[in-house]
């Protein structure tokens, strides 16, 4: 089985101990963790060390029993030993120390750490253990005050269809006027980024009011064509865009294909004609097993989400009539394996 991602863990930790009164990350279940997550972590102040465990799972043979191992002095350095009584072939079984080490996740450091990603300001601890204040940035005529809420009382959870930690960011009009709440769940759009947690940008956008935005054009050369643009499929989410001033990655949310009507962000059916595309070869026609009936009217969308992210004119496919299948004008590869 492949490892976690970090992200993967990130998520997992905050749904887990939103409510949760067990306040450990026991070792045995950072097995699937990449190798140096928990330090990483560490560092990032977002989890701490906490009371060792006494007991563990010894792995001296196949029975992997429940045991309690006992320090003892070999060779004058003290040594975590269990004595075997399943096989008669085995005696002490050394084990290893870092298998009682437990974790617990910092509330606070969560805050801290997601309150210099998003104002670089410190946090407030307004109810201990359970609301922290982020800090304030304005944006026009608007003041943004952000908070992070752990544990949202289950009515509210369950009328809202929530679940997880909640940013709940309130806004304001400057300088004085009636507060409006707006409660974001973050647990499916965080990410670690260098040490700090980051919010999706479809998440920001929702937050800011910024969800219609056009997406950030992709600098070609300024008598490039069609001809001169590179997408390469990387991944379900995601693809590389060159020809320009370097090469970029977008997601899906990035180039704005995004259907912004469900509560979490998912791609839209134009996403999902492209990667059609790139696995049949940058072309596509009805005789082919992948074709149905929703694609001729999502080819519309897709021209015009090509359009608005490279600034070009015109048809990003060739002519359908000519050669009874869409082609498309620029190179589009699937490097998904």
């Amino acid at each position: 089985m492949e490892p976690r991602s970090v992200d993967a863990i990130i998520r997992l930790l905050l749904r887990r101990f939103e409510r949760s009164t067990e306040p450990r990350i026991l070792a045995w279940e950072q097995w699937d963790w990449p190798e140096g997550t928990a330090t990483n972590l560490e560092a990032a102040g977002l989890i701490e060390r906490a009371d060792n465990e006494v007991a563990l799972a010894c792995d001296g043979c196949e029975y992997r029993c429940w045991v309690e191992p006992q320090v003892e002095m070999v060779r004058e350095r003290p040594t975590l030993l269990h004595y075997c009584t399943e096989r008669d072939d085995i005696s002490y079984v050394e084990c290893d120390a870092d298998q009682l080490r437990t974790w617990r996740l910092r509330w606070r450091g969560v805050a801290e750490n997601l309150a210099r990603g998003l104002v670089g300001t410190g946090v407030v601890e307004l109810v201990p253990g359970r609301v922290w204040s982020l800090g304030e940035f304005s944006k026009g005529e608007v003041l943004f005050a952000w908070g992070l809420h752990r544990g949202v009382p289950r009515p509210l959870a369950e009328r809202a269809e929530l679940a997880g930690v909640l940013l709940t960011p309130y806004c304001r009009p400057l300088p004085r006027a009636e507060i409006q709440i707006a409660v974001h769940p973050i647990v499916d759009h965080v990410t670690l980024d260098d040490g700090t947690l980051r919010l999706s940008p479809w998440l920001m956008r929702q937050v800011v009011g910024e969800a219609g935005r056009q997406p950030r054009p992709y600098r070609l050369p300024e008598k490039a064509g069609w001809e001169q643009l590179i997408v390469r499929v990387v991944d379900d989410e995601s693809v590389i865009l060159a020809g320009g001033d370097g090469a970029e990655r977008r997601s899906y949310i990035e180039l704005g294909m995004v259907d912004r009507r469900r509560r979490s962000p998912s791609p839209t059916q134009a996403w999902t004609l492209l990667l059609l595309f790139a696995r049949n070869g940058g072309e596509l026609g009805w005789g082919d097993a992948e074709a149905a009936g929703w694609i001729k009217g999502q080819m519309t969308h897709l021209r015009r989400h090509l359009r608005e992210t490279t600034g070009l004119r015109g048809n990003p496919f060739r002519d359908y009539r000519s050669e009874r299948r869409w082609k498309a004008r620029f190179i589009l590869t699937d490097c998904r394996s």
